[in-house]
């Protein structure tokens, strides 16, 4: 089956579960439909490669095609979701399917992926949804697609369990492994024979203000000549959070840090960065990594509201690294949105980032941004 007939399943199939659910009676079971149209625009003031996350780890390095702008539009934000929920014998049970269209960040035309699809039953959490490693709660209000290069924002197969405690959580949870190594020759990567393992603890002291602690223990594996399997361990820790000031402004916040964890880390993802292999040693040294982030909302009234968000993240410099791989980032925003009601907002945004290698060569890039959203 290829793209086109799978969203074209997924939207009957909702349009289907809709008809169903204007047949029931209006109560907490049944389903309900959800998601927003959204349209985003561009410029860049130099090449970025089309990409709609907004990386300072993918500015060129020295500078090149400085003045190189580009513009561009998509609709790969967009979004569709269907909730389930029903009253069992056994208990009430969740349960969430949701897509997109952002399959690819430098493609203009995207196809469908699953975001989310999970579901919950009494404490439990089965499925692909947010790591635990990481709180919705504290994304700040933006019309970047993924915000802060140290952000965790991070959706994974999971199973989890949630010990409500008072106005607090604990949750435990085992996650999908994903090893991200640099190795060189006869090495190479061999897939983890365990789930990575996290653990949170969540307080409230009131509806719009908490604080998460959260932290995590990964093997990450490697295989020498003749099957020598050998393994490190990763780890890593992050706190996060939302204070309301002053009524309706907010602050919210991030930092995080540990060894073998950048697949976790937004701005050093995918880059090989959880471990790069000692050829002197003959083994594989996990990489430390610290970041950080901090978000302020204001209020002007009640349609207009602005963001500022600063950010940071540092890896360490390996003698095993090139000269020319990352070594830091630097990453901030400001923009004003106007929200005329509660299910359309009008967005535009300017972004800095600057990013520098380990020899000290470094360069900056800036983008406009602007969205408009229809939520339904």
């Amino acid at each position: 089956m290829n793209h086109t007939s799978v969203l074209d399943f997924i939207i009957i199939t909702l349009i289907s579960l809709s008809a169903v659910r204007s047949q029931t009676t209006e109560t907490q079971e049944g389903f309900k439909i959800y998601g927003f149209i959204r349209l985003n625009a561009t410029y860049d003031f130099q090449d970025m490669k089309r990409s709609d996350l907004f990386k300072p780890s993918a500015i060129l390095v020295p500078k090149e095609n400085t003045r190189h702008s580009e513009f561009f539009m998509n609709v790969k934000q967009t979004r569709l979701g269907l909730e389930f929920n029903k009253n069992t014998t056994i208990g009430t049970v969740k349960a969430i399917v949701e897509i997109d269209f952002h399959d690819s960040a430098n493609k203009i035309a995207g196809l469908a992926r699953i975001r989310h699809a999970y579901f919950e039953w009494k404490y439990f959490t089965f499925g692909q949804t947010w790591s635990t490693f990481y709180d919705i709660e504290a994304k700040p209000h933006i019309v970047d697609f993924e915000g802060a290069n140290s952000s965790t924002l991070n959706r994974v197969p999971l199973i989890r369990y949630k010990f409500p405690i008072k106005s607090s959580s604990l949750y435990v949870a085992v996650e999908n492994p994903v090893e991200q190594i640099t190795v060189t020759g006869d090495v190479s990567i061999k897939n983890q024979s365990m789930p990575d393992i996290l653990s949170a603890y969540k307080i409230r002291w009131s509806t719009n203000n908490f604080i998460k602690l959260s932290g995590l223990v990964r093997q990450l594996s490697y295989v020498l000549v003749k099957d020598n399997i050998k393994n490190e361990v990763g780890w890593g820790t992050m706190v996060t959070g939302k204070i309301n000031l002053f009524n309706t402004n907010n602050l919210k916040f991030q930092a995080v840090g540990g060894k073998g964890i950048a697949r976790y880390i937004e701005g050093v993802r995918n880059l090989g960065y959880d471990g790069v292999f000692n050829k002197t040693t003959n083994k594989l040294e996990t990489l430390s990594v610290v970041g950080g982030f901090l978000a302020y909302q204001h209020f002007w009234n009640e349609v207009f509201n602005s963001s500022l968000v600063i950010g940071s993240i540092q890896l360490e410099t390996n003698d095993f690294l090139t000269s020319m791989d990352f070594a830091s980032g630097d990453y901030s925003s400001l923009n004003l949105f106007y929200e005329p009601s509660k299910k359309m907002s009008f967005g535009v945004e300017y972004l800095y980032g600057k990013r520098e290698n380990k020899n000290g060569n470094n360069a900056n890039a800036s983008r406009v941004q602007f969205a408009a959203t229809l939520k339904f």
